[in-house]
């Protein structure tokens, strides 16, 4: 009888750590395949050879492509914004003799790897106008850097007329943030070699 109640009480010990452990790796594959589908990476050789080029960090480089086109390189927004990088035509136009691009044409602008380039290009040259200061950067790619220029001089929005106490966008503010969020996540992931 103690037997039959000893392999009673394996035999549940057994089911349990069974149960648990099919748990844990159902729990680890939902993880998984949420942190794939919310913080894809793609054309990563493109991100990271044309944020070394200039100067970028590619878990920045890869917020910026998730947020505002969740690396779908035929995106557009109502704007008028395309590709991964969403860019405007005339920001391209205006980019492409200063990387420079021979034969440039505004048609290319949705292929990944000319369109990483010039957000590229943008983002360095927007780093380099606000002196590395990361938030007027991102407000800068966001609502254009004549907009960020206002909102320094107006004492409303910059007391010190080099960085932002507040931010009348509201979408540039939500914007902000996110890249923030995002990047910090990309660079975990991109540390850890979550995609290798």
């Amino acid at each position: 009888m103690r037997f039959l109640y000893r392999s009673m009480f394996l035999k549940k010990i057994f089911k349990g750590f069974i149960r648990t452990v099919l748990t844990v790796l159902l729990a680890v594959f939902v993880l998984y395949c949420a942190i794939c589908i919310l913080f894809p990476i793609e054309h990563y050789d493109l991100i990271q050879k044309y944020a070394e080029e200039y100067g970028l960090d590619p878990a920045f480089v890869c917020a910026v492509i998730n947020t505002e086109s969740g690396f779908d390189p035929n995106a557009r927004s109502p704007k008028g914004a395309k590709g991964l990088m969403q860019l405007m035509d005339d920001t391209a136009e205006w980019i492409a003799p200063q990387v420079p691009i021979e034969n440039f044409n505004v048609f290319r602008v949705t292929e990944p790897e000319l369109n990483i380039r010039l957000g590229c290009w943008y983002l360095s040259y927007l780093n380099r106008t606000f002196d590395g200061d990361l938030t007027l950067m991102i407000a800068a790619y966001n609502a254009g850097s004549g907009n960020i220029a206002k909102w320094l001089e107006n004492e409303e929005y910059s007391k010190d007329g080099k960085s932002l106490n507040k931010i009348p966008y509201k979408e540039t503010e939500t914007y902000i943030i996110k890249i923030k969020i995002n990047r910090l996540i990309y660079s975990w992931l991109i540390k850890v070699d979550f995609y290798g």
